[in-house]
């Protein structure tokens, strides 16, 4: 139970978007709270719900010459993905790592722990809202 509380926390003030991929507002303890409801009832995961949430999982982090980006999706087989993308701002040199993430808690836990690595660089990125 502590570890569905330490990743509940760790969803409040991520960015929320909308269909179009603005930013409307962050998540709240309301949303969360709710979206773990809707999903302990249907005792399964859903993947519209599921998707819904996932949109607003796109991080970006610039320094003055690198990008990286992280974003958990699913795709076409339903298996959950943290897809980790990184280059120059210079150049069209970058590159690309995916792995499956076993569910959407692990998922955001990662997240969280890529941006407290790119901030510990001795070049900090300064991640994009």
């Amino acid at each position: 139970m502590a570890k569905v509380e330490t990743h509940r926390k760790a969803l409040l003030g991520v960015s929320r978007y909308d269909k179009e991929g603005q930013i409307v507002g962050e998540i709240t303890q309301a949303d969360v709270e709710d979206n773990l409801q809707r999903l302990a009832r249907r005792n399964k995961s859903n993947y519209q719900t599921i998707n819904l949430l996932m949109r607003m999982l796109i991080w970006r982090w610039e320094n003055d010459y690198r990008w990286y980006e992280a974003e958990l999706c699913y795709d076409l087989f339903g298996d959950l993905l943290l897809i980790q993308r990184w280059g120059g701002l210079g150049n069209h040199l970058h590159g690309q790592k995916t792995e499956i993430v076993s569910d959407i808690f692990t998922g955001v836990a990662k997240l969280h722990a890529i941006d407290r690595q790119r901030r510990k660089r001795k070049n900090p990125y300064h991640r994009l809202e």
